[in-house]
């Protein structure tokens, strides 16, 4: 049985850490609120997670834009987040 540290920082199955908690389920909870950039098309803008949900094997996360309006799920994968919940580890 892994210990508390590995449960929290398990791999997805494309090898991509999650936050997850004690036991084992995707910490959607984790990310909400999580600030991070987007680069798309040569431009790089702020963005704030508003809801997580996990789909076909990848977490997708709900973002919104810190400058203007609109909402889109992005692969977690696509963002760089400030303060990754995934990689806290107690």
């Amino acid at each position: 049985m892994p210990d508390r540290r590995q449960a929290s920082v398990m791999k997805t199955t494309h090898n991509y850490p999650v936050a997850r908690d004690d036991s084992g389920k995707v910490n959607y909870e984790a990310y909400k609120n999580c600030r991070g950039f987007i680069t798309e098309n040569g431009l790089e803008f702020p963005v704030v997670v508003t809801s997580a949900r996990y789909r076909y094997g990848h977490l997708d996360l709900l973002v919104s834009p810190l400058a203007g309006t609109g909402a889109r799920w992005v692969q977690r994968t696509n963002i760089r987040l400030e303060n990754d919940p995934a990689e806290v580890v107690f």
